[in-house]
């Protein structure tokens, strides 16, 4: 897929480089944004490519040159979501937090038409108390947690990214980064360390404290008993 198509909620990436991985979070986040808005303000809206609204939405994308960011939401999605003046098309991975930040839950959510849930949401989100932190990346809705202080922490992933790669070079004399990955939901980042015996006694111990032993052991534990 290419870069030009990071709105799309099937967007991926791959990495091989530390400093590729890190430049590119960096990019997100200058290209990202967090926004509290009271709860009870935010609103949902279904789209329908044969409806009117549905057909004047298409073209007003496409007069600004972003048709292809609404044909994927149609794709997927087909929400909106409106807070104060503005309006967002949701991506795939903000149904989680917005069903949760609307405290409801259930698979007949993911089978009932649009128009339904986005009652049910607007029915929920209209009586909820609080306020909604919205994670807006690529003009889409990515998140909706909760705003308030107790709610959600967030932690900017480029600098938590640092940290861990910092950690790791003082606590261990070999690591060796052996891949990344991204997409709208999820962030891993894959570190090796060769030969690191000391690793490997702290993780037996850890096994022998709590008692958990290999394949073969057990077995013959079992048969002995």
């Amino acid at each position: 897929m290419t870069e030009t198509a990071r709105y799309m909620d099937g967007f991926t990436k791959t990495f091989a480089g530390e400093e590729e991985l890190l430049g590119f979070l960096r990019e997100r986040e200058e290209n990202a944004a967090w926004q509290t808005v009271p709860t009870r303000m935010v609103e949902f809206q279904a789209i329908d490519e044969e409806s009117l609204n549905g057909k004047m939405l298409v073209q007003s994308y496409k007069t600004i040159g972003k048709e292809g960011l609404i044909q994927d939401t149609l794709q997927n999605t087909r929400l909106m979501l409106k807070a104060e003046d503005d309006v967002y098309p949701v991506r795939n991975c903000a149904i989680a937090t917005i069903l949760s930040r609307a405290r409801i839950s259930g698979n007949a959510l993911s089978k009932v038409k649009k128009e339904v849930l986005a009652q049910i949401l607007n029915y929920c989100v209209g009586v909820a108390n609080g306020n909604a932190l919205l994670r807006l990346a690529d003009e889409k809705v990515s998140a909706m947690h909760g705003g308030d202080e107790s709610d959600y922490a967030i932690l900017e992933i480029p600098a938590l990214f640092e940290k861990v790669t910092k950690r790791l070079r003082d606590d261990f004399s070999a690591v060796r980064f052996a891949g990344g990955h991204f997409d709208h939901s999820m962030v891993t980042a894959i570190w090796e360390f060769p030969d690191n015996m000391e690793l490997l006694d702290a993780y037996q111990e850890a096994l022998d404290a709590h008692l958990v032993l290999p394949e073969d052991r057990r077995y013959e534990g079992d048969r002995h008993h």
